[in-house]
């Protein structure tokens, strides 16, 4: 009924992703971000999602500009296979959706202790951190995703994009008052 609205197409291009379709989906994010307002508050999760697949595909992606009227062009950072994102494949999905539930909430819990291990060695994974922070949350551990909330914005401090981006994760999470 309204082919201008971005959220329907956001689920599009999730699906596509989901269904291993990533140069798919990773066109249909792009063209999202195109058609999309330069202050929407879906922005920083199509920019993740964006990140996420470019780093699985092994292709470079634009690294945003520091917050300044005249920042310089985005540049390019190559990403290298073994450092792409990390998180369960396909078949693991598939794997966990055959385990009773002690066992899926133990390979949950041992997946964001290790996202919360590697973010402690190296912070500036914005993009981890907001993981983070969502997992905590979605696991009714509301203390620990504020602490990470906290761990992040310390990272961040000189960051004003990256700062707005926790920001709108912390209220879209019910974190902040």
């Amino acid at each position: 009924l309204e082919p201008g609205r971005p959220e329907p197409k956001f689920w599009l291009a999730l699906a596509k992703e989901q269904d291993g379709k990533l140069k798919d989906a990773l066109d249909a994010y792009r063209a999202l971000l195109a058609e999309g307002e330069p202050n929407a508050t879906w922005r920083p999760l199509v920019d993740e999602r964006i990140a996420e697949i470019s780093a699985k595909l092994g292709i470079a992606v634009p690294v945003p500009p520091a917050a300044k009227k005249d920042a310089p062009e985005p540049t390019m950072k190559a990403v290298k296979p073994e450092t792409a994102q990390r998180g369960p494949s396909a078949a693991d999905v598939v794997a966990a959706d055959k385990m009773d539930v002690a066992d899926r909430q133990r390979m949950i819990e041992d997946m964001v202790q290790g996202l919360s291990d590697r973010l402690a060695k190296d912070g500036r994974d914005l993009a981890g951190w907001q993981r983070l922070i969502r997992a905590y949350a979605v696991m009714g551990r509301k203390a620990d995703a504020i602490g990470a909330l906290a761990k992040a914005r310390g990272h961040f401090t000189a960051e004003p994009q990256s700062l707005a981006a926790l920001k709108d994760l912390a209220k879209s999470l019910g974190l902040e008052s």
